[in-house]
């Protein structure tokens, strides 16, 4: 088969061969100086009365720098951000051949490139001394680039859409991109690109350049991860050190997020448009945020946006969710999307093991980089340590930044003839030059890491002046043909094509080939070698590609993207994707008793009825090809509705960034206690049924609540919210159950009485502890904020018992459990009661109501023969005292 590095169709494997052209490689400049070449017989004097003109240029210098070439150097007074303005308005000038800003040389020693910057020792990522090769190689790499600039001149550009920066940090505020062509805070559009006043980028949110957004605590250490300046005595460095960042306020609804998307995509189209005269040469964007859980069948908008981005040259980089699960399986957004111009992060530790709390998905997930701790920027001026994914990602949003920037002409030359090809071209040589990872084996798509010194001198290695094809396509068409189509620099272009079964000594040929190319006569289920080649003139040929294999359609294989749509409390769809040569399907369907259903179907979608509500069951479906020819099944776990609002309610995310350092130790409610654990910003205990905080209307239940931490105590700010009344949300009146009213630095004590008018059943409840400065503010039901967690639980709300009524739990016993037709009920009290007995299903439904009288020493059958398969509750209450249960039954 076919390499699959795109999540939506087969690319090979292409080998990128282009010009060994090389221009000046990406090095540290001298600050306040710009050099240029003028025309033949164009004074400079002319061109220095217009600059002086210019209220921040007034006293600009000039002096000759080589007299022959007519090249000259422009000084300003003192050195500041003005000198990206300086470059922009020489380059507008009629006069003016070229300009340049004035590098600094290197010599090129056998030693690796070591920034300067006083922090960059706690930058393990980029140089572990700790544990020997974990770490990017960067310093290996910046001896081949530094980022910022192409080998033609363009200025490079990552877009960060995060919640917002410290424009003024010292390490950021050199790279931030400036949209010169604006006037700011004159309330007109210059420049003409739709936006009024976007001056330092766009707040997608409040609608003008304030790009500090609602909180500059994750977005500043995700762009500084990119991006910090490098080399510059302060502070710590990027992956690049001199890239520029187009930073985009906003993350918080799809709203905004498709709206930060818009202004991207149109400052790259722009860019394309006029050759790079306007807009930005945006290469990445980073989405270091998304929705535990996603479906893209839930957000098609979003999903199809990174294809707008991608066929204008961007590929996009996504964080995976920070919870322990398969989101090939779990679902997460936006890293589940099924984009081709889409690359989807995980994290790793110091030590190359996956982070405890990151997901995977080897369908999903492209590959891992380092974002368990990693050193980086913070507000105000100063730095630490971040943890997550979404710190991962920016160091491969920056390696596809600093790949533009190596010095090879052939992926900017691309850029500029086809941008989707370069974009794709960039994503599968980013994958195919991953290190292979143990932990990662099996784990995410490539089995490997982000190394940024492979990535860089893979492609450094390929150089030569005829390119191959690339972004192939090779789509089998019906049983026996191939459908071919790849990208070349020009698109006339011919291309041979050699092809064989695999094992064959000698090749097949098509000569002078165009795309789309359809490769015939070819048998089914079979494996084939096929390899290209450019022809780009009489002499002029690319190398052969190397050998990729692609089978032909025909084989029996398992079926593929189980999933459940339509889901009830009673009825589920099962839909999913099978093999061309299938002719039908089995479909198992196990129940939660173990019993099996075996169903034959000819199509690929199979609605499931009779099923229990709130059961878990699992589906295997196998393909049938022939009258012996059958395939592995495969498997899927789903469950249905009705299990009551806490878990057939959506309720709001809420969670935070960080809990390594602090999270909930402890939560104890009555009798009932549970460590949550840190590590993770949010935990989702709801489904778990088994062990269920309860509570009693009216009766006041002692909870305690502890924080955990990994060195030092902070102030933490603890609230507990119940859905009282199961509609979803934690906004209703009495619905914040517990609120010490102030920070605590230990355990936190008090009680939760739940109100006359709650929902009798199972409901959602959820425990929030945030860290709270001087001047913070307590945790709302459904907040993202930096430090602390989030926990929510199930519930279980029980009717109000007097005290004084209250009989020994030791009187009463009820057998057997699991059950089928009947329960047994044995009462050894001292005396005669009058009972009754009520069974509800876990949706909190009364489905049996009876009078019992219970005879001391004596048992009592309760026919149940009505009741289906499933977990209920079964409440016996004698007097106003009521004694709970759960119980599975299960039929024969």
């Amino acid at each position: 088969m076919v390499t699959d590095y795109m999540k939506k169709s087969t690319l090979s494997f292409v080998l990128l061969v282009w010009s060994t052209g090389v221009l000046f490689g990406q090095r540290e400049r001298v600050p306040g100086q710009v050099l240029l070449q003028l025309r033949e017989s164009c004074p400079v004097n002319a061109l220095m009365s217009r600059l002086h003109e210019l209220p921040w240029a007034k006293r600009a210098s000039c002096s000759p720098v080589a007299e022959a070439l007519n090249i000259w150097m422009v000084r300003l007074e003192s050195p500041s951000e003005q000198e990206d303005k300086l470059l922009f308005w020489l380059s507008t000038q009629p006069e003016v051949r070229a300009v340049q800003y004035n590098h600094r040389l290197e010599y090129r020693g056998a030693s690796s490139i070591v920034p300067n910057d006083p922090l960059y020792s706690s930058q393990w990522h980029h140089r572990n001394l700790a544990t020997a090769g974990a770490d990017l190689a960067s310093e290996a790499a910046w001896d081949i680039a530094t980022g910022g600039l192409t080998p033609q001149g363009d200025t490079i550009v990552i877009a960060i859409i995060d919640t917002g920066i410290d424009a003024q940090h010292e390490d950021l505020q050199p790279n931030l991109w400036v949209n010169w062509g604006e006037i700011p805070n004159d309330g007109i559009d210059n420049d003409q690109n739709g936006y009024v006043d976007d001056f330092r980028g766009w707040n997608a949110s409040t609608k003008n350049d304030q790009i500090s957004g609602t909180s500059m605590g994750h977005g500043t250490p995700v762009a500084a991860l990119a991006g910090a300046r490098g080399n510059n005595n302060r502070g710590i460095t990027g992956v690049n050190w001199a890239v520029k960042i187009l930073f985009v306020a906003g993350s918080s609804t799809e709203d905004v997020i498709l709206s930060s998307f818009d202004y991207v995509l149109r400052a790259r189209r722009r860019y394309n448009a006029t050759h790079g005269q306007q807009g930005a040469f945006v290469v990445a964007a980073n989405c270091s945020w998304g929705i535990n859980g996603g479906k893209p069948s839930d957000a098609p908008l979003w999903c199809a946006a990174f294809d707008s981005l991608g066929a204008a040259g961007i590929l996009s980089v996504a964080a995976t969710a920070n919870l322990s699960v398969n989101v090939d399986t779990y679902g997460d957004l936006p890293t589940t999307c099924p984009s081709d111009f889409l690359v989807s992060v995980t994290s790793l530790n110091a030590q190359n093991q996956k982070a405890p709390n990151a997901a995977w998905g080897p369908l999903s997930i492209d590959l891992g980089t380092y974002g368990e701790g990693v050193f980086s920027a913070r507000p105000g001026n100063t730095y630490g340590n971040a943890f997550g994914t979404s710190f991962a990602t920016p160091l491969v949003a920056g390696a596809i930044a600093l790949l533009y920037a190596a010095p090879c002409n052939n992926l900017i030359a691309m850029a500029k003839a086809n941008p989707a090809a370069a974009a794709l071209w960039a994503k599968n040589h980013l994958l195919t030059s991953t290190l292979l990872t143990p932990a990662l084996q099996g784990l995410t798509l490539t089995g490997g890491r982000l190394h940024l010194f492979q990535l860089l001198k893979s492609y450094e290695a390929q150089c030569a002046p005829c390119v191959p094809p690339f972004g192939l396509l090779a789509t089998p068409v019906g049983k026996d043909s191939l459908r071919l189509s790849w990208s070349v620099v020009h698109p006339t272009l011919p291309v041979a094509i050699h092809w064989r079964r695999k094992g064959a000594l000698d090749w097949n040929t098509a000569s002078a080939a165009q795309a789309p190319f359809f490769l015939g006569g070819l048998e089914p289920c079979t494996d084939y070698e096929l390899t290209f080649q450019t022809w780009c003139g009489p002499t002029a040929v690319s190398p052969w590609t190397s050998p990729i294999t692609v089978t032909t359609s025909g084989c029996c294989t398992a079926p593929q993207k189980l999933a459940i749509e339509d889901i009830g409390s009673t009825q589920a769809v099962l839909s999913w994707l099978g093999p061309a040569a299938a002719s039908g399907y089995v479909v198992r369907l196990i129940r939660p008793t173990g019993t099996t259903d075996t169903i034959l179907t000819t199509t690929n979608r199979l609605p499931l009825t009779l099923l229990l509500p709130c059961a878990t069951y699992r589906v295997e479906v196998a393909a049938v090809c022939g009258v012996e020819d059958t395939s592995n099944s495969t498997m899927f776990t789903f469950t249905t509705g009705g299990c009551g609002p806490c878990l057939d309610q959506s309720y709001c995310t809420a969670g935070a960034t960080h809990a390594n350092q602090e999270w909930i130790e402890q939560i104890e409610i009555g009798s009932w206690s549970h460590a949550p654990g840190g590590g993770v910003g949010y935990h989702n205990f709801a489904g778990i049924l088994d062990n269920l905080p309860k509570l009693q209307i009216g009766s006041p239940v002692p909870v305690v609540l502890k924080p955990g931490y990994a060195s030092q105590t902070y102030r933490e700010h603890f609230r507990v919210y119940i859905d009282y009344n199961g509609d979803g949300d934690f906004f209703d009146a009495g619905e914040l159950a517990f609120d010490p009213g102030f920070p605590v630095t230990d355990a936190v004590k008090g009680t939760i009485t739940a109100p006359s008018s709650t929902w009798l059943g199972i409901t959602r409840l959820r425990v929030l502890m945030k860290y709270r400065g001087v001047s913070g503010s307590p945790p709302m039901p459904c907040e993202q904020f930096e430090f602390g967690q989030v926990a929510d639980y199930c519930v279980l709300i029980e009717e109000a018992v007097r005290a004084a009524d209250m009989k020994p739990r030791s009187w009463l016993r009820l057998y057997p459990n699991p059950a089928q037709h009947r329960v047994w009920v044995e009462w050894d009290g001292p005396e005669e009661e009058t009972a009754r007995f009520r069974v509800f299903d876990t949706a909190g439904r009364l489905l049996l109501d009876q009078g019992l009288l219970l005879i001391p020493a004596e048992t009592v059958a309760l026919d149940i023969t009505t009741l289906p398969e499933g977990l209920f509750f079964m409440e016996l209450s004698i007097q106003s005292v009521s004694f709970w249960e759960k119980i599975l039954v299960r039929k024969p």
